[in-house]
């Protein structure tokens, strides 16, 4: 039975749809203008008011709306926003409702990598839309998904990380971002959702694995950054946990917990000597500011069967990705990156590193996001 969640809404300047990453937008959004937040978790939302369902039933008759198009267009209007944004990136609803109301802005900022499945089948129709990089605007071209602009601005997060902290200070020495996905695990449906779950997982233990090995060899510390993200410092999902500690075999690491809506991640990969993943969107993120990146997408043969998977590391020089899953390629490639110079490995990312995350320290999504408010409100006036 579906959880209700009654809502008194009140108007207001900018409406934050969704819940998902609410601190981070709030600092996005001038401090002199009243925020909502509507929120899409623990139950159906639902106004306590007829207006509410009056507008429901124009949106079902008049405007020819699905049902779940014409409910929330009908919650949202019951707030009377100027502006509207969400982190939420991966639906339809704000893109039809952003055709449905020009006289409100309306801003989807994306939060991961998106692959064209995503962006065709739930993305669909985007209103102004803030993209990592032009990657994702060639996703949206293949796709023929429509939107009313586009903008690459890099990740909002990062910006906001970057606009108070320093780093580069070496604080960890290899930093593996975690691929576990428990659910793969025990997905025994055997679809090709399962097959490619479990070519990843493989990938993930290979290279993990590896990175012990090179840890032993070279006298390096391993931490691995956890994907489970948990409440507080120190905690960690125990599948997670002892998913590693198996395939370590008594060897040393350290793994790092991933603290829900902090900036830990961000500080302990821009604060290592190397970052090795498989596809994480973390580490485009931090390879658009520099650090030193490889990636594994493609070190199972399982996964270049899937275009999804490798469509990111087709951009990058050879040297940041691993071709194949041999100990020698990986052991090569990680040697060859921890002694490059810093101004060398700038000089071989250049062309590349703003394809995926179009980062740019001075101009940082938030303070784009800001001035595109403020001047839709103030037209107004």
């Amino acid at each position: 039975m579906t959880k209700i969640r009654l809502l008194w809404p009140r108007k207001t300047q900018v409406l934050i749809f969704g819940e998902l990453g609410v601190s981070f937008l709030r600092k996005a959004v001038p401090k002199q203008y009243t925020t909502e937040v509507l929120p899409l978790r623990d139950g159906l939302p639902v106004a306590v008011r007829g207006s509410f369902l009056i507008r429901y039933l124009i949106n079902c008759v008049r405007q020819k709306l699905s049902f779940r198009q014409a409910y929330f267009s009908a919650l949202i209007d019951e707030f009377k926003p100027r502006a509207i944004v969400t982190f939420v990136d991966n639906n339809s609803i704000l893109g039809v409702y952003g055709e449905l109301h020009s006289d409100v802005l309306v801003i989807s900022i994306q939060n991961a990598l998106r692959g064209a499945a995503s962006i065709k089948n739930q993305v669909g129709r985007a209103p102004l839309y803030f993209s990592f990089g032009d990657i994702t605007k060639e996703l949206f071209y293949e796709t023929k998904s429509s939107y009313q602009r586009i903008e690459s601005v890099g990740s909002l997060l990062l910006g906001l990380y970057l606009a108070e902290n320093d780093f580069g200070q070496d604080a960890y020495d290899l930093v593996f971002i975690s691929g576990y996905r428990e659910s793969s695990l025990n997905d025994k449906s055997g679809g090709h959702s399962y097959e490619y779950c479990k070519a990843l997982m493989d990938a993930n233990g290979s290279i993990f694995t590896h990175l012990l090995r090179y840890a032993k060899d070279h006298c390096r510390k391993v931490a691995v950054l956890a994907k489970g993200k948990v409440a507080n410092e120190g905690e960690h999902y125990a599948e997670e946990r002892e998913f590693y500690q198996e395939l370590a075999l008594g060897s040393e690491f350290t793994l790092v917990s991933t603290v829900k809506d902090t900036f830990k991640s961000y500080r302990t990969t821009l604060n290592a000597n190397l970052v090795i993943t498989i596809n994480s969107t973390l580490a485009y993120e931090v390879l658009s500011v520099g650090r030193k990146t490889l990636f594994g997408w493609v070190s199972n043969t399982d996964l270049e069967s899937h275009k999804e998977a490798v469509r990111y590391t087709k951009y990058p020089p050879e040297s940041l990705v691993l071709n194949n899953d041999s100990y020698e390629e990986f052991q090569e490639k990680v040697t060859a990156l921890i002694d490059l110079r810093p101004e060398d490995y700038e000089s071989v990312i250049e062309e590349y590193k703003s394809k995926c995350v179009n980062q740019d320290i001075n101009n940082p999504p938030h303070m784009v996001i800001e001035r595109e408010i403020r001047r839709h409100i103030e037209q107004d006036h």
